[in-house]
C-alpha cells in the first residue's frame, strides 16, 4: 500500500494530518488526484484506478463501495483496499482520530488482507 486516496465526501483537511502522522504515506484528495478526474466518476472507475497507483479508498460510502468490492473479490479482481468509515463523526476528534487511524492502517498493512482488502475504519482516540 502506497497511501490512501481521500473520497469526494471525506474532508480534504485530512491530508495534511495523515502526513504528520505516518509522513512517508501519500495522501490525496480525490478532487486533486490525477487532475481531479476523477471527481465526478463512477465507483468502479475510481476502484480500479486507485488500484493502479496502489492506493486504499478512504470512503464513508457503506452502501455502493463494499458492494462492488465484495464482487470484483468474487470475480478474482484485485482491489487495493477500501477503509470505510461507517459513522459519521466531526470536528477536530474527527479528523485527529481518523489520522491515527489510517496512520496505523498504514504502518500495519497486513490489516488489509489481500483476500478481503476492506477494514472499517472509526477514529483511534
Amino acid at each position: 500500500m502506497r497511501g490512501f486516496l481521500l473520497d469526494s465526501h471525506i474532508t480534504a483537511v485530512l491530508v495534511p494530518s495523515v502526513k504528520r502522522v505516518a509522513p512517508t504515506c501519500e495522501v490525496i484528495h480525490l478532487a486533486d488526484w490525477r487532475g481531479g478526474i476523477y471527481l465526478h466518476a463512477h465507483d468502479d472507475e475510481i476502484l480500479e484506478n486507485a488500484y493502479v497507483d496502489d492506493l486504499v479508498l478512504v470512503t464513508h460510502d457503506v452502501s455502493t463501495i463494499p458492494i462492488l468490492a465484495h464482487e470484483w473479490i468474487k470475480q478474482g479482481r484485485t482491489v487495493a483496499g477500501v477503509a470505510v468509515i461507517a459513522p459519521r463523526f466531526s470536528g477536530v476528534a474527527y479528523i485527529g482520530g481518523l489520522a491515527r487511524a489510517l496512520g496505523n492502517l498504514y504502518d500495519h498493512p497486513h490489516l488489509l488482507d489481500p483476500a478481503y482488502p476492506i477494514v472499517y475504519v472509526r477514529p483511534a482516540p
